[in-house]
């Protein structure tokens, strides 16, 4: 049985999971959701796929503290296959500019 102090703690991490890893949003061809989603569960524990839009093909992945170089290695050999682009805001650019965010969207290539 857990002690009162050890169940604290662990709702402590529970609550706000978002802070422990990485969350970035991709587009993806919308046929091919269900595709990233048996990659990801290929491999267990790095990363959770959940749809945003699935008329649009946007996903989002949030990936565990540490994984991230092999999600990006993962995603850059089925770039094409999934016509892969990452969403970013200005705020991951860093323009500081106080106003609305508006999405953007890395080229593919």
């Amino acid at each position: 049985m857990l002690s009162y102090k050890r169940l604290k703690e662990k709702e402590k991490t529970l609550q706000n999971p978002t802070e422990h890893c990485c969350v970035r949003q991709y587009l993806i061809d919308r046929h091919q959701i269900h595709y990233l989603r048996f990659i990801m569960e290929a491999y267990p524990g790095i990363a959770v796929v959940s749809t945003v839009d699935s008329a649009l093909g946007l996903v989002c992945l949030a990936i565990a503290p540490g994984c991230e170089p092999e999600i990006v290695r993962i995603l850059e050999a089925e770039r094409e296959t999934l016509k892969l682009r990452e969403v970013f805001s200005e705020k991951d650019q860093g323009t500081g500019s106080g106003e609305q965010e508006e999405p953007r969207l890395k080229p593919f290539y």
